[in-house]
């Protein structure tokens, strides 16, 4: 008897399924105990529930998966989620959100009488971030379900794990609930702990590299002007490398008790902060400005700054770190890189930050090494170190004298500016020694160089030895 009831339970398995073999040979599909903002998933949409490539599910393990999903609710549909699976889990991959019109948005529908639901989350793509979901037009956690229970544990403290956020009221324009999963770092700005959900919000400009202790600010703003208790930028990270890109700033407050840019939470002795950066696509190093302090000293609390800074009033600067003070009702302290050309004019080197020291087109172009003149009439020396410089002329020029003062000789070329609707002139106003000390000298044909004497209008071996001398 034991035998038969085995044969006829083999055959009943064999039976379903071919049944449905040909169910699905016939075009009928599997339905799910689940339903998405109205849309049954069955068999055949369960890999692109909505059809828009953000939702799925996945019913080996009841799991359905939203991924960077907006998901808009309205009175004919009211739930984003109704289902019967008694034991559901949501994946939440990158920022999700429901536009809800009513609450709750979860159902479990009554047949299941009670149900379970356990968010799940991993990074995106790019690693970056970890899932989170936005309820808009709710402002209780309490109401988001119905018959469902949501079992994660939700963290008060700054810890790693799952938060929930309530936003506003019954009056609010704004309100919401957001669900997320965060993952802290060894770094506060403004007194408030960075996370990789909050680190894009927290400030404009701003992010970081857990794997590279990278802090960058490009082109950030961190106002501290009414917060008092802590320095703009704190951290237990014993090694911080600080990235400028743009134009960045601290303001701090006359009151505040912590009158630093950065500060150290550690227990190292020999923490360290480091300051980094690059040209950006203007050509320009970054910058960091803290208003409310007057010393290079209220940069850093607890930190050794392990960069060379010299101060932009020293003599003989070299390429590297600079700061510069400003005393006063605006008191503040300037952080800038700076590379130094081996090119003078009128006293004034050029530098990165300062291309143009006269007024005028006058500039100079490190890529090329050249310095362009225009409407140049200053009787200020040009001093040059370098192994070649060009001098590009547009318009009307004179010189006084340009020299070169380096070691092992220089080459100078003095050509027209290419484009120019002017004819391109420059004029050698001393007899005594205008161009010195370069071993070779070119001068294009294509320029105009008057000298005292007025002797030819192109460079012929006829102009003396006094315009150029050794």
């Amino acid at each position: 008897m034991k035998e038969r009831k085995m044969i006829l339970s083999f055959r009943g398995k064999w039976l379903i399924s071919l049944l449905m073999l040909l169910l699905m040979s016939v075009g009928v599909h599997a339905q799910y105990d689940i339903s998405v903002a109205g849309t049954t998933v069955t068999s055949a949409n369960a890999s692109n529930v909505l059809d828009d490539g953000k939702v799925s599910f996945e019913p080996t393990t009841n799991t359905l998966t939203l991924n960077g999903a907006v998901i808009t609710l309205s009175t004919a549909t009211p739930y984003a989620v109704s289902s019967g699976i008694k034991d559901l889990k949501i994946k939440l991959i990158g920022e999700n959100v429901i536009n809800a019109t009513s609450s709750p948005v979860f159902d479990c529908e009554p047949d299941a009488e009670e149900g379970d639901i356990t968010f799940v989350t991993e990074t995106g793509a790019s690693g970056a971030v970890y899932g989170s979901l936005q309820i808009n037009g709710i402002y209780q956690y309490d109401n988001l379900t119905e018959r469902y229970h949501i079992k994660n544990t939700w963290l008060e403290s700054d810890e790693d794990g799952w938060h929930k956020k309530e936003m506003g009221n019954e009056a609010s324009d704004e309100r919401y609930v957001k669900l997320f999963y965060a993952k802290y770092y060894d770094l506060w700005i403004k007194g408030e702990r960075v996370s990789l959900e909050n680190v894009n919000s927290i400030g404009e400009g701003i992010s970081f590299d857990e794997e590279a202790n990278t802090l960058t600010l490009d082109n950030a703003t961190i106002d501290m002007s009414n917060i008092t208790g802590s320095c703009a930028i704190e951290s237990g990270i014993a090694n911080l490398k600080v990235k400028l890109m743009g134009n960045n700033s601290i303001v701090i407050g006359d009151g505040s008790n912590s009158p630093y840019a950065f500060g150290y939470r550690g227990a190292e002795t020999t923490a360290q902060l480091t300051f980094e950066t690059e040209k950006n696509e203007f050509d320009f190093f970054g910058t960091l400005s803290v208003s409310g302090v007057q010393s290079v000293d209220n940069l850093a609390n607890g930190y050794q700054i392990t960069n060379t800074l010299q101060s932009n009033t020293a003599e003989n600067k070299q390429t590297g770190w600079e700061y510069e003070t400003q005393s006063g009702m605006y008191k503040s302290v300037t952080l800038r890189y700076v590379e130094y050309y081996g090119l003078w004019i009128g006293g004034a080197q050029i530098s990165s930050n300062n291309l143009s020291p006269v007024s005028g087109g006058t500039a100079y172009i490190p890529e090329s090494h050249t310095l362009h003149l225009q409407g140049y009439g200053y009787e200020d020396a040009i001093r040059s170190d370098m192994a070649e410089l060009i001098v590009e002329v547009a318009g009307n020029n004179s010189l006084s004298r340009i020299y070169y003062a380096g070691t092992g000789g220089g080459r100078l070329v003095l050509r027209a500016a290419e484009n120019s609707s002017n004819a391109n002139t420059v004029s050698l106003n001393s007899a005594d020694g205008v161009i010195v000390g370069f071993n070779e000298v070119v001068i294009e044909n294509s320029l105009r160089v008057v000298t005292p004497a007025e002797a030819p209008t192109e460079w012929t071996a006829s102009i003396t030895s006094a315009i150029i001398s050794d």
